[in-house]
């Protein structure tokens, strides 16, 4: 049987029973196998992220840009219908109106008309208007 020291310096065992060892250099050399197995798989996988992200980013922008014209487009619609010049050639062409021919000014001199009085009260028993009085 082997010392303890010489099969330290041999490599590891697995297991009891197995017999199988595996010695440092191999296990660097498979850690670098797997790293190197690994590494481009990990590196594509967040570069497809970036660029999903950097698409989604340039679709969003796009569309912000749309929403920001049609906005635009909306406010002058709106600055639009807000014109007296606008209003009146949709009242003459659209709705087939015409400018009055004659001006009539009519000016009346009274004073304002004043508050109407408030109704008078109403009386509980409706018969009692029309009871004669008689004198005792």
């Amino acid at each position: 049987m082997s010392s303890p020291v010489a099969s330290r310096a041999a490599g590891w065992r697995l297991g009891p029973s197995t017999g199988l060892r595996i010695r440092p250099w191999r296990m660097v050399a498979l850690a670098l196998l797997a790293l190197i197995v690994l590494a481009p798989s990990v590196y594509l996988a967040q570069t497809g992220g970036v660029l999903a992200s950097g698409y989604t980013i340039q679709r969003l922008r796009a569309e912000r840009n749309a929403w920001r014209v049609r906005n635009q487009q909306l406010e002058l619609e709106l600055a639009k219908s807000r014109s007296l010049a606008w209003i009146e050639t949709e009242a003459i062409t659209r709705l087939r109106m015409q400018p009055p021919i004659d001006r009539t000014i009519v000016r009346v001199d009274m004073p304002p008309p004043s508050p109407v009085a408030p109704p008078a009260p109403a009386v509980s028993n409706p018969t009692a208007r029309f009871t004669s009085r008689t004198a005792p």
